[in-house]
């Protein structure tokens, strides 16, 4: 939340104009900006990881994931307006109720349509709201805009799957395989490999550091600077590799599989998390990965700054007036190897090493019957 707000502060949306244009002016000079947005990238799609996985530990109920989800998606869509939080949102939802996926499914045949048409509506909202700063007045106009466009044919439901399922990526896509090496230069690992290790330098401190794929894309197929188009993770290793773009593609799969479950296996919330990351690269280039395991570095590295203050301060209070120990339950917030506050003792209604797979996903459904904190994530 605060990497989010910090973000739409000073990403220049306040001042009216194009959001994106104001965002790159923003990134060129703000290295904060660089580091923190791209970690409010990362977080936005953890959170829900690292609800589930929680629920999923007994740490918190099932409810309780879902209303703070709820808020998440709420809070992200009038800061950022981005749709993919209530993507996210949808996907914990289904893992939370998957006893219930045959009803699901069906409940979804007729809503698919109607979810599709609003999230056409809402790209071209976004797109006007902030053009007078973020005020209620350029809702309003923009409502209208959309309105106008509504009434002209412009948005028919017919053509809402392209909001469900961003199947313009794939026009991109299908372009890059017809034109990489013509129209489309061969960018020979430009990106693919080199921007995942430059991602949070500053232009102005190198002007030449590799760019964004998308925009690159944007360019060469509309001839408009600044426009970012999408094309999947399969169309940034064809536009660096060609033909030969599966065995780059499967090494770095492979790579980032590997740091992952090493990060995973000593703090085990980014089981939960690495899900959601992995289904974002999807859309985003390869750099997505490497900076989503740096984000979520910075959130352990986070939790045990706070875990010092408080020890510290429940240190001196103790010397002060030393408090009685519950048997059985340390006092340490921070496990020696999950990078969590340790939990007491299980009850015998959860049994963590019986309900809890290796990989720190439930194996069997969890129990949902007020779940509290016994330590904080």
């Amino acid at each position: 939340m605060i990497c989010s707000i910090y973000s739409f502060i000073s990403s220049g949306k306040l001042d009216g104009g194009h959001w994106q244009g104001n965002l790159e002016t923003s990134l060129q000079s703000n290295v904060l900006l660089i580091i923190i947005g791209n970690f409010a990238n990362v977080y936005r799609g953890a959170i829900f990881g690292i609800l589930y996985n929680a629920f999923g530990r007994g740490l918190v109920s099932r409810r309780m994931v879902v209303l703070v989800g709820l808020m998440v998606v709420v809070f992200d869509v009038f800061i950022t307006f981005n749709r993919i939080t209530a993507a996210y949102y949808a996907i914990m939802l289904v893992l939370l109720y998957r006893r219930y996926l045959p009803l699901m499914l069906l409940a979804a045949i007729p809503l698919l349509p109607i979810v599709g048409y609003f999230s056409i509506v809402w790209s071209a909202l976004r797109g006007l709201a902030l053009v007078d700063g973020y005020s209620l007045s350029g809702f309003v106009n923009a409502m209208s805009a959309v309105n106008t466009a509504i009434g002209s044919g412009q948005m028919e439901i017919g053509r809402s799957t392209n909001g469900i399922f961003d199947s313009e990526n794939i026009i991109v896509l299908d372009w890059l395989v017809q034109n990489t090496g013509g129209r489309f230069p061969q960018l020979n690992g430009y990106t693919f490999l080199l921007r995942p290790l430059t991602v949070l330098i500053p232009s102005t401190l190198w002007p030449d550091k590799p760019g964004v794929f998308g925009l690159i894309v944007g360019s060469n197929l509309q001839g408009v600077p600044g426009l970012a188009l999408n094309s999947t993770l399969f169309g940034e290793a064809v536009g660096n590799f060609s033909y030969a773009w599966p065995l780059p593609l499967l090494a770095m799969l492979l790579l980032l599989n590997g740091l992952y479950g090493a990060f995973a296996s000593r703090f085990p919330f980014a089981n939960g998390a690495g899900f959601f990351v992995g289904f974002a690269l999807w859309r985003f280039d390869m750099a997505f990965g490497f900076i989503s395991l740096i984000g979520l570095a910075a959130f352990v590295l986070v939790l045990k700054v706070v875990d010092i203050v408080l020890d510290s301060r429940e240190a001196a209070a103790g010397a002060a007036a030393p408090r009685r120990v519950r048997p059985g339950v340390k006092r340490s917030r921070l496990g020696p190897s999950s990078g969590h506050r340790t939990a007491a003792p299980a009850s015998p209604a959860f049994r963590p090493e019986e309900d809890v797979g290796a990989t720190g996903w439930p194996a069997t459904e969890a129990q949902t019957g007020g779940g509290r904190w016994h330590g904080s994530m």
